[in-house]
C-alpha cells in the first residue's frame, strides 16, 4: 500500500486531525493494530469497534 499522509486523509474525510504522521497500514482488527497504522472503529453486531480504539493507540497506531 502507498504511504499516506494523516492529515491528507482527514481533509478528503472532511474531519478534524489532531495528529501528524503517514498511515503505512489500515486495520478494522484492534488485535492487528501496529506503529504507523490507521485504526477504523466499525460498530458491528456483536463488537463496536469504538470500544478498543484506546487499545489500538496504545499499540502503536498513528490514529482513529
Amino acid at each position: 500500500m502507498q504511504r499516506l499522509n494523516l492529515s491528507e486523509i482527514c481533509r478528503v474525510l472532511n474531519s478534524s486531525c489532531h495528529m501528524t504522521g503517514s498511515v503505512e497500514e489500515i486495520v478494522t482488527d484492534s488485535r492487528l493494530a501496529k506503529p504507523g497504522c490507521l485504526f477504523v472503529a466499525i460498530p458491528g453486531d456483536r463488537f463496536d469497534g469504538h470500544d478498543y480504539a484506546v487499545s489500538a493507540i496504545e499499540k502503536g497506531a498513528v490514529g482513529v
